[in-house]
């Protein structure tokens, strides 16, 4: 995505190219935890379909975060893979639950993800973390991360946007929204996140 905000002029040609990153599963052994926001799901999706396909015995658990289930895209999969994978465990958070989100059947947890209702379903060990979705929802993850401890090198993402470095900070403890990720722009300090070039 492009943050040149400068006048184009018209032409019947527009230029493409494929897109070319490194954001794809490490060749390990260690537990993996997906994380997606929003349309985030995609690559997490192909990831988890390459985790199942292979016959991968990693555990794996899959989170997703998004609006309700009327925006729940390949809720009928990721259940059908849970049921049917043993090593695979999701997770799904309703940021805005209707009233025919039923708690257990659509998702598991209403409002944003927060590290007190994530713990409990984090695989022990050192797992992998790959994660992908819109700016805030990755400050959240990383906010996250850097609670657990989490070490860099096990850390994969990419974000929807421009790129930028960034720091996420938590709220002061008894603030309003505490706990909630805040973005605070650092001038080279943190991560960035996009690796697409």
């Amino acid at each position: 995505m492009s943050t040149d905000p400068s006048p184009r002029p018209v032409s019947p040609q527009v230029l493409v190219k494929t897109p070319a990153g490194d954001f794809s599963l490490q060749d390990s052994d260690r537990p993996v935890v997906l994380l997606s926001g929003g349309v985030g799901i995609t690559p997490m999706l192909s990831m988890l379909n390459t985790l199942v396909t292979s016959g991968s015995t990693r555990p794996v658990l899959f989170v997703h975060a998004t609006l309700g289930a009327s925006a729940h895209a390949f809720r009928e999969h990721v259940n059908e893979v849970a049921r049917t994978h043993p090593t695979v465990r999701k997770l799904v958070y309703y940021t805005e639950v209707g009233a025919g989100d039923r708690p257990g059947e659509h998702h598991d947890e209403a409002g944003l993800i927060r590290l007190e209702t994530l713990r409990p379903h984090l695989p022990p060990g050192d797992a992998e973390y790959y994660y992908c979705g819109p700016e805030g929802f990755t400050w959240a993850v990383e906010t996250i991360l850097g609670r657990l401890n989490v070490p860099a090198e096990r850390r994969f993402t990419e974000t929807f946007g421009p790129s930028q470095t960034f720091a996420p900070v938590l709220a002061p403890a008894g603030a309003a929204g505490r706990g909630t990720p805040r973005p605070r722009p650092s001038a080279g300090a943190g991560r960035g996140f996009a690796h697409s070039a």
